[in-house]
Protein backbone atom coordinates (compact mmCIF):
# COMPACT_ATOMS: atom_id res chain seq x y z
CA UNK A 1 0.00 0.00 0.00
CA UNK A 2 1.71 3.29 -1.16
CA UNK A 3 1.52 6.58 1.01
CA UNK A 4 -0.97 7.75 -1.17
CA UNK A 5 -3.60 5.14 -0.51
CA UNK A 6 -3.19 5.50 3.18
CA UNK A 7 -3.60 9.16 3.35
CA UNK A 8 -7.08 8.59 1.66
CA UNK A 9 -8.01 5.68 4.02
CA UNK A 10 -7.44 7.75 7.06
CA UNK A 11 -9.07 10.31 5.92
CA UNK A 12 -12.63 8.87 5.15
CA UNK A 13 -11.93 7.25 8.85
CA UNK A 14 -11.34 10.33 10.32
CA UNK A 15 -14.29 12.04 8.65
CA UNK A 16 -16.65 9.12 9.41
CA UNK A 17 -15.79 9.19 12.89
CA UNK A 18 -16.21 13.23 13.00
CA UNK A 19 -19.07 13.70 10.84
CA UNK A 20 -20.83 10.25 10.94
CA UNK A 21 -21.89 8.41 7.49
CA UNK A 22 -23.90 11.40 5.83
CA UNK A 23 -20.59 13.64 5.34
CA UNK A 24 -19.69 10.72 3.07
CA UNK A 25 -20.45 10.29 -1.16
CA UNK A 26 -21.44 7.39 -2.60
CA UNK A 27 -17.78 6.36 -3.32
CA UNK A 28 -17.05 7.21 0.35
CA UNK A 29 -18.82 5.19 1.92
CA UNK A 30 -17.57 2.28 -0.55
CA UNK A 31 -14.10 2.94 -0.02
CA UNK A 32 -14.50 3.02 3.37
CA UNK A 33 -15.74 -0.49 3.30
CA UNK A 34 -13.11 -1.75 0.87
CA UNK A 35 -10.82 -0.15 3.35
CA UNK A 36 -11.24 -2.99 5.95
CA UNK A 37 -10.97 -5.79 3.29
CA UNK A 38 -7.95 -6.50 1.42
CA UNK A 39 -8.52 -4.71 -1.44
CA UNK A 40 -5.18 -2.16 -2.38
CA UNK A 41 -6.78 0.71 -3.62
CA UNK A 42 -10.37 0.84 -2.54
CA UNK A 43 -10.69 4.71 -4.19
CA UNK A 44 -9.99 3.28 -7.83
CA UNK A 45 -12.55 0.32 -6.82
CA UNK A 46 -15.41 2.04 -5.47
CA UNK A 47 -14.74 4.05 -8.82
CA UNK A 48 -14.96 1.21 -10.85
CA UNK A 49 -17.94 -0.13 -9.18
CA UNK A 50 -19.72 2.98 -8.95
CA UNK A 51 -19.05 3.69 -12.96
CA UNK A 52 -20.14 -0.13 -13.71
CA UNK A 53 -23.36 -0.81 -11.35
CA UNK A 54 -24.73 3.18 -11.61
CA UNK A 55 -25.06 3.64 -7.66
CA UNK A 56 -24.54 2.45 -4.41
CA UNK A 57 -27.78 0.47 -3.94
CA UNK A 58 -26.97 -1.44 -7.43
CA UNK A 59 -23.54 -2.89 -6.21
CA UNK A 60 -25.24 -3.98 -3.04
CA UNK A 61 -27.79 -5.84 -4.94
CA UNK A 62 -25.27 -7.01 -7.63
CA UNK A 63 -24.62 -10.99 -8.11
CA UNK A 64 -20.85 -11.43 -6.62
CA UNK A 65 -19.75 -12.62 -10.13
CA UNK A 66 -20.40 -9.29 -11.78
CA UNK A 67 -18.81 -7.50 -8.47
CA UNK A 68 -15.59 -9.27 -9.09
CA UNK A 69 -15.54 -9.23 -13.16
CA UNK A 70 -13.02 -6.46 -13.37
CA UNK A 71 -10.83 -7.97 -11.03
CA UNK A 72 -10.92 -4.65 -8.48
CA UNK A 73 -12.40 -6.52 -5.43
CA UNK A 74 -11.89 -9.87 -4.98
CA UNK A 75 -14.99 -12.87 -3.54
CA UNK A 76 -14.65 -11.86 -0.03
CA UNK A 77 -14.43 -7.97 -0.50
CA UNK A 78 -17.86 -8.83 -2.68
CA UNK A 79 -19.31 -10.88 0.14
CA UNK A 80 -18.93 -8.46 2.55
CA UNK A 81 -20.67 -5.93 0.08
CA UNK A 82 -23.69 -7.80 -0.80
CA UNK A 83 -24.27 -8.45 3.29
CA UNK A 84 -24.36 -4.82 4.67
CA UNK A 85 -28.24 -4.52 2.96
CA UNK A 86 -29.25 -7.56 5.08
CA UNK A 87 -27.35 -7.10 8.32
CA UNK A 88 -29.13 -3.35 8.42
CA UNK A 89 -32.23 -5.10 7.66
CA UNK A 90 -31.76 -7.32 10.17
CA UNK A 91 -30.40 -4.95 12.91
CA UNK A 92 -33.44 -2.94 12.20
CA UNK A 93 -36.29 -5.80 12.42
CA UNK A 94 -34.29 -7.04 15.13
CA UNK A 95 -35.22 -4.06 17.43
CA UNK A 96 -38.44 -3.19 19.20
CA UNK A 97 -41.38 -4.49 16.31
CA UNK A 98 -44.46 -2.21 15.65
CA UNK A 99 -47.04 -4.46 16.47
CA UNK A 100 -49.66 -1.68 15.59
CA UNK A 101 -50.76 0.83 12.54
CA UNK A 102 -53.34 3.39 14.55
CA UNK A 103 -51.68 6.45 12.20
CA UNK A 104 -49.74 7.74 9.88
CA UNK A 105 -46.54 7.99 11.94
CA UNK A 106 -46.54 4.59 12.96
CA UNK A 107 -46.99 3.51 8.86
CA UNK A 108 -44.36 5.72 7.56
CA UNK A 109 -41.97 4.20 10.53
CA UNK A 110 -43.22 0.68 10.20
CA UNK A 111 -42.63 0.95 6.60
CA UNK A 112 -39.41 2.71 6.58
CA UNK A 113 -38.12 -0.35 8.77
CA UNK A 114 -39.63 -2.99 6.20
CA UNK A 115 -37.65 -1.41 3.24
CA UNK A 116 -34.47 -1.25 5.18
CA UNK A 117 -31.86 -3.43 2.79
CA UNK A 118 -34.35 -3.60 0.26
CA UNK A 119 -33.24 -2.60 -3.14
CA UNK A 120 -35.58 -3.75 -5.69
CA UNK A 121 -39.15 -2.98 -6.29
CA UNK A 122 -41.19 -4.30 -3.71
CA UNK A 123 -45.05 -3.97 -2.64
CA UNK A 124 -46.46 -4.44 0.53
CA UNK A 125 -49.72 -4.99 1.79
CA UNK A 126 -50.31 -5.34 5.88
CA UNK A 127 -53.56 -6.74 7.13
CA UNK A 128 -54.89 -5.59 10.71
CA UNK A 129 -58.08 -6.39 12.72
CA UNK A 130 -60.32 -3.70 14.22
CA UNK A 131 -57.85 -2.92 16.75
CA UNK A 132 -55.28 -1.73 13.98
CA UNK A 133 -53.13 -4.52 15.29
CA UNK A 134 -51.06 -6.38 12.67
CA UNK A 135 -52.29 -9.84 11.41
CA UNK A 136 -50.30 -10.22 8.50
CA UNK A 137 -47.60 -9.15 6.18
CA UNK A 138 -47.78 -9.66 2.41
CA UNK A 139 -44.80 -8.98 -0.41
CA UNK A 140 -44.51 -9.47 -3.71
CA UNK A 141 -42.32 -7.60 -6.25
CA UNK A 142 -44.02 -4.47 -7.39
CA UNK A 143 -47.15 -4.39 -8.58
CA UNK A 144 -46.41 -1.08 -9.95
CA UNK A 145 -46.90 -2.71 -13.49
CA UNK A 146 -48.69 -3.84 -16.49
CA UNK A 147 -49.44 -6.88 -14.36
CA UNK A 148 -51.79 -4.46 -11.89
CA UNK A 149 -55.15 -6.62 -12.63
CA UNK A 150 -52.96 -10.08 -11.25
CA UNK A 151 -51.44 -8.03 -8.27
CA UNK A 152 -54.92 -6.94 -7.16
CA UNK A 153 -56.18 -10.41 -7.33
CA UNK A 154 -53.61 -11.76 -5.07
CA UNK A 155 -53.44 -8.74 -2.72
CA UNK A 156 -57.46 -8.93 -2.12
CA UNK A 157 -57.21 -12.93 -1.89
CA UNK A 158 -54.59 -12.57 0.55
CA UNK A 159 -56.37 -9.87 2.51
CA UNK A 160 -59.58 -12.06 2.63
CA UNK A 161 -57.56 -15.41 3.90
CA UNK A 162 -56.19 -13.10 6.55
CA UNK A 163 -59.28 -11.84 8.02
CA UNK A 164 -58.49 -8.21 7.65
CA UNK A 165 -60.77 -5.30 8.98
CA UNK A 166 -58.28 -3.18 6.48
CA UNK A 167 -55.48 -2.96 5.15
CA UNK A 168 -51.92 -0.24 4.34
CA UNK A 169 -50.39 -0.85 1.14
CA UNK A 170 -46.93 0.51 0.78
CA UNK A 171 -44.27 0.40 -2.01
CA UNK A 172 -40.58 1.48 -2.30
CA UNK A 173 -38.97 3.59 -4.95
CA UNK A 174 -35.47 2.41 -3.94
CA UNK A 175 -33.11 4.90 -6.34
CA UNK A 176 -35.55 7.60 -6.42
CA UNK A 177 -37.52 9.76 -4.51
CA UNK A 178 -40.59 8.84 -2.61
CA UNK A 179 -42.99 11.13 -4.67
CA UNK A 180 -45.80 9.08 -5.89
CA UNK A 181 -46.29 9.01 -9.66
CA UNK A 182 -49.58 9.28 -11.55
CA UNK A 183 -49.64 5.46 -11.80
CA UNK A 184 -49.29 5.18 -8.56
CA UNK A 185 -52.23 6.97 -7.32
CA UNK A 186 -54.32 5.04 -10.17
CA UNK A 187 -53.17 1.85 -9.51
CA UNK A 188 -54.22 2.88 -5.81
CA UNK A 189 -57.65 3.49 -6.52
CA UNK A 190 -58.40 0.24 -8.65
CA UNK A 191 -57.22 -1.73 -5.14
CA UNK A 192 -59.27 0.53 -2.79
CA UNK A 193 -62.32 -0.36 -5.40
CA UNK A 194 -61.28 -4.25 -5.42
CA UNK A 195 -61.40 -4.25 -1.44
CA UNK A 196 -64.89 -2.20 -1.11
CA UNK A 197 -66.18 -5.10 -3.12
CA UNK A 198 -65.73 -7.72 0.15
CA UNK A 199 -66.16 -4.30 2.79
CA UNK A 200 -62.41 -4.31 3.52
CA UNK A 201 -60.87 -0.90 4.01
CA UNK A 202 -58.26 0.84 2.67
CA UNK A 203 -56.32 3.15 5.43
CA UNK A 204 -52.94 4.46 3.31
CA UNK A 205 -50.21 3.67 0.91
CA UNK A 206 -46.84 4.63 1.90
CA UNK A 207 -43.98 5.45 -0.75
CA UNK A 208 -40.56 4.56 0.56
CA UNK A 209 -38.08 6.50 -1.57
CA UNK A 210 -34.29 6.89 -0.81
CA UNK A 211 -34.40 9.47 1.87
CA UNK A 212 -37.62 9.87 2.80
CA UNK A 213 -41.63 8.55 3.12
CA UNK A 214 -44.39 9.84 2.05
CA UNK A 215 -48.18 9.10 3.09
CA UNK A 216 -50.50 9.56 -0.29
CA UNK A 217 -53.66 10.15 2.34
CA UNK A 218 -51.59 13.24 3.45
CA UNK A 219 -51.56 14.28 -0.33
CA UNK A 220 -55.69 14.01 0.19
CA UNK A 221 -56.05 13.11 -3.60
CA UNK A 222 -57.44 9.60 -2.87
CA UNK A 223 -60.69 9.26 -0.60
CA UNK A 224 -58.96 6.87 2.02
CA UNK A 225 -60.68 5.10 5.11
CA UNK A 226 -60.16 6.55 8.47
CA UNK A 227 -58.36 4.86 11.46
CA UNK A 228 -60.50 5.58 14.50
Amino acid sequence: MNDKEKQYKQYIREKYEKYGIKSLDESEILSLLLSYTSVKDCKTASDKLLQNFGSINSVFSGDISHLTCDGEIDNKSAIILKMIPELSRLYTQSGEKIKYLRNIGEAKQYFDSFYTGITEERICIVSVNTDMKIIDVYSSSSGMSDSVNADIRKITDNAIKSKAYGIFIAHNHPMSSSQPSASDYAITGEIIKAMRLYDIKVFDHIVVGLTSAVSMKDADTIEFDETE
